[in-house]
């Protein structure tokens, strides 16, 4: 199996050779396997499609396995994973054609929802200009109720 870059510069110098033919595929049959890239190439598929969907590009991040020929991906809720399903057999057909003969698993694991939803509190957190503590503080909210501003613009 060749590795990754060199896989995409193969690619890239394919598609820059062939630029005037549409529906140019390459598929490598490959003698000696090497499984330790295949989670890479998992990675470098999302990534590819991500510029499809962005929403793939969020996977990137969630564990993922590979055990007995399947890639097992983890996801938080049946939304993720009806997403990566809409991608599944393209990711089959890509791996086959780099020379892996995988199956794909997408498993709803609550933990990672859970990890979702911690990171999203917390990006709120630090991205608000009103702290939680301060939002529910009652007499913060009497003083804006009497706040009046004044807006200048100029016209050019």
């Amino acid at each position: 199996t060749i590795d990754i870059d060199t896989y995409d510069m193969f690619m890239a110098c394919l598609r820059e050779t062939f630029k005037n033919y549409k529906g140019i595929s390459v598929k490598f049959k490959v003698s000696n396997v090497n499984n330790e890239l295949i989670i890479d190439y998992f990675k470098y598929l999302l990534n590819k499609y991500s510029k499809i969907s962005a929403m793939l590009s969020m996977f990137m991040d969630n564990i993922i396995s590979y055990d007995d020929n399947v890639i097992t991906i983890y996801v938080g809720n049946l939304v993720e994973q009806n997403k990566l399903n809409e991608y599944k057999s393209k990711f089959i057909n890509d791996l086959y054609n780099i020379g892996y003969n995988v199956d794909i698993n997408i498993i709803i694991d609550n933990n990672e929802s859970e990890v979702l939803s911690e990171e999203i509190h917390r990006t709120i957190e630090q991205n608000s200009f009103v702290t939680p503590d301060r939002m529910n503080k009652k007499d913060n909210v009497e003083k804006v109720k009497n706040l009046t501003l004044f807006f200048s613009v100029d016209v050019l």
